[in-house]
């Protein structure tokens, strides 16, 4: 399985006037793929950005972004070489049509105090033609950061930042070639694995909030030592729903689905928890070369209903893939320990 990538970027700025300059950028991303499920795929979007100097202690910044990305020779599944079910797109090669807004403020409140606030909202559409998978990822996010110099050789920042991010997946519960009599609601899928009468659909909406210290001493011309610890708290939290259950019960499914495989049931929230804590220190060996020791040290909990007892949604036993909402998250955590060495030279 092999790929090749070609990417180009093409931009310009320009000062209207002293304290405002803006700017246009445009951007081509094409990826090829070998032996794989997907052909190809093509990325092309345009930017505009710009910057003010509201005054000389405060600075502003903002920045627009739309890509739309088009796939070639997808092939669909429920086929050889690709057991996913049919019309079901992997959301990294689903068509995709992405907005991105970036804006922020930075003021200089002393001569060595400095206060940061950005905020970013982004919004991907995935697969718009595809019947099921991933269709809508929706991005929002603040940031505030304080950086301090309360002496020479001593600095000090404090960054507060948050995150939401909400996806939105389109799911159906398989079963035998079905067609029900009582209603025409699913004469058009008659002759599939997945009638319309048992869809569910999944919006996933992860939360996280993270709190940065860092801090940097030089100790004379030769030694420079620095540290920082992170916290990252994260709240994953699931709203199931059947989109055609009025359609269902008129049809006489009183559950408002055919297959109770299918029901949409509510998922207890997964509660996540991330500590970094970082040391390093470097020695000036000569005026232009500097040599460094870092130790970093990450601790990682996840508590996920997949993990902790067995959670079907529908049935009470028995295989149910319906429940793996999160791939991949078998495990309760991790601890990793991370020793580094770094040679600087200036020439």
């Amino acid at each position: 399985v092999s790929y090749t990538r070609q990417p180009a970027e093409a931009g310009a700025d320009y000062e209207v006037f002293g304290p405002l300059s803006v700017g246009a950028e445009t951007f081509w991303d094409r990826w090829s793929y070998r032996n794989n499920r997907v052909g190809a795929t093509d990325e092309v979007g345009l930017g505009a950005l710009a910057e003010l100097d509201l005054t000389h202690l405060l600075k502003a910044h903002g920045k627009y972004r739309w890509a739309h990305r088009a796939v070639e020779d997808y092939r669909s599944g429920n086929r050889a070489g690709n057991p996913e079910a049919y019309g079901l797109a992997n959301f990294n090669w689903a068509d995709r049509v992405r907005n991105r807004f970036d804006a922020g403020l930075r003021a200089e409140m002393t001569e060595n105090v400095f206060v940061g606030l950005s905020g970013l909202y982004q919004d991907d559409a995935l697969g718009r033609d595809e019947r099921f998978g991933y269709k809508n990822m929706e991005v929002k996010g603040v940031t505030l950061d304080v950086t301090a110099a309360p002496t020479e050789s001593f600095d000090l920042s404090l960054t507060v930042g948050t995150e939401e991010r909400v996806g939105r997946i389109q799911n159906a519960a398989k079963d035998d070639k079905f067609n029900d009599t009582t209603t025409s609601f699913d004469d058009a899928w008659a002759n599939d694995n997945f009638s319309p009468l048992n869809y569910w659909n999944t919006e996933i909406k992860d939360k996280t909030d993270t709190v940065t210290l860092d801090a940097a001493w030089r100790a004379g011309e030769k030694w420079e030592f620095g540290g920082g610890y992170s916290l990252s708290y994260g709240r994953t939290s699931y709203f199931t729903s059947n989109p055609n259950s009025a359609e269902a019960r008129a049809a006489g499914d009183a559950n408002g689905v055919q297959l109770l495989n299918a029901l949409a049931r509510d998922w207890p929230t997964v509660l996540s928890r991330l500590h970094e804590l970082r040391v390093g220190a470097a020695y000036k060996l000569k005026k232009d070369v500097t040599f460094g020791l870092d130790y970093a040290f990450a601790d990682y909990m996840l508590s996920d209903f997949a993990n902790v007892g067995e959670y079907v949604s529908g049935t009470n036993g028995g295989e149910n893939s319906t429940r793996f909402v999160l791939t991949g998250a078998d495990k309760y955590g991790y601890s990793a320990h991370v020793v580094g060495a770094k040679v600087t030279m200036r020439f």
